[in-house]
């Protein structure tokens, strides 16, 4: 027994397509590409110009509909709303009422994280409406049938990791943002999106060297960083390192502030233990050394490039 999924994740940047059949309750991806997505179609979630997008996608879209016309997605925007309700099983049914009639402009949701007796965890999850139905326009001219619409937080909690154990940040970097969530032994805690990525970093280095986005972004892939804060390069590589770290730095002092307040605001809430790195730009050479380094936590990435590519759209694939 089989059915086949395709997952759709289109990010500013690249847009990211995995075919997956479910047989006999495990998983196994059968294609999987990295397209390109147009510049500017892509605004904080929301797709500018749906017609647009599948006249450039069509060709990818024709071959998975051809696999499966069902089709999962994964939606991020600055503007989710997203927090973790700590409720008993009375107080349940009034939390969801005030949940689906807070705000006629988002589309709400909830799913049930933990329970413990009477009492009971749930993830609640707000998408502006605009952004679900722009996404239900593009499959309608797609003319494919869309299963589910998960919210990259919940994707990113149902990736693998070594050990669910502690307390865990996954820290998806993209191309133009970074989504990250929290962790307590396994179970979902708290999600934040930041506006950097790989592509802030090329700029940085682009405007440094004097030299097109292309170009800098093969340096930045062929050199990537010093894993030490304090070591010293020279010549061009200290340009190109002091420019990548300059991007970088600014995102671990936002990760360091977050992860600072995530603990404020809970009284059972521990220091960040483990740092799981994923997506495109987590493949940047050192850079798993270089956060341990300065946040002095433990920091790992994949060590399947693939895995780390596709980790937010396998998730998707999860229950």
């Amino acid at each position: 027994m089989f059915s086949k999924m395709n997952v759709l994740d289109i990010g500013s940047c690249n847009t990211k397509i995995l075919c997956s059949k479910r047989v006999f309750g495990r998983q196994k991806n059968e294609i999987a590409n990295i397209i390109k997505t147009p510049e500017s179609l892509i605004y904080d979630g929301l797709i500018c110009e749906p017609k647009y997008l599948y006249k450039e996608l069509q060709k990818y879209i024709n071959k998975i509909k051809d696999y499966s016309e069902k089709i999962a997605v994964s939606v991020s925007s600055s503007q989710t709303k997203s927090k973790i309700i700590k409720t008993n099983k009375k107080s349940m049914e009034e939390e969801v009422y005030k949940l689906k009639n807070a705000n006629s402009n988002y589309i709400s949701d909830y799913k049930i994280i933990s329970k413990q007796g009477e009492n009971i965890s749930m993830l609640q999850v707000c998408i502006p409406k605009i952004i679900i139905e722009n996404y239900i326009e593009f499959f309608n001219i797609a003319n494919l049938k869309c299963q589910k619409i998960d919210f990259i937080g919940n994707a990113l909690s149902k990736i693998k990791l070594a050990s669910n154990e502690g307390t865990t940040a996954i820290v998806d970097i993209g191309g133009r943002n970074t989504n990250v969530i929290i962790q307590k032994d396994g179970t979902l805690e708290d999600y934040r999106m930041f506006a950097h990525g790989g592509a802030s970093m090329t700029g940085r280095l682009a405007e440094a060297l004097g030299i097109d986005i292309n170009e800098a972004e093969k340096i930045k892939i062929k050199n990537g960083i010093s894993p030490n804060p304090r070591r010293a390069l020279k010549g061009e590589l200290s340009i190109i390192d002091a420019a990548l770290k300059s991007d970088i730095d600014m995102l671990l002092q936002e990760l360091q502030s977050y992860f600072n307040l995530y603990v404020m605001m809970g009284r059972e809430r521990k220091d960040i233990e483990q740092i799981t790195l994923v997506g495109g730009g987590s493949l940047l050479r050192n850079l798993d050394e270089y956060i341990m380094r300065k946040l002095s936590v433990p920091t790992f990435r994949y060590p399947n490039d693939n895995e780390a590519i596709f980790a937010v759209t396998e998730g998707v694939l999860r229950r």
